[in-house]
């Protein structure tokens, strides 16, 4: 025998004109999107710094790459990929 306490008739009967259990009212589409677009003022300033302090010197650091600097350090335009195959030529750099 069980016994049904204040608590679970609450939870089982239904609103005054709410939703009954496992049932859910239609909601606007205008509403909808609101609810989908809430987090974004949270995740924004997580993503641009993510963005400016990873991403961007990962660009600018691979753009350099391709560049031929003589050694007193003035670029002399594109190396095209010979940088890249210089480095792969390197015997300190095989593995097997």
């Amino acid at each position: 025998m069980t016994q049904t306490t204040h608590a679970d008739a609450l939870e089982s009967a239904p609103g005054p004109g709410g939703p009954r259990r496992g049932q859910r009212r239609s909601e606007s589409p205008l509403r909808r999107l609101a609810r989908a677009l809430a987090p974004v003022p949270w995740v924004a300033p997580a993503t641009v710094l993510i963005l400016f302090v990873v991403i961007w010197p990962v660009v600018a650091m691979f753009q350099t790459s391709g560049q031929s600097f003589d050694a007193m350090g003035f670029n002399h335009g594109s190396a095209g990929w010979k940088n890249f195959d210089r480095l792969f030529d390197e015997q300190v750099l095989v593995v097997c």
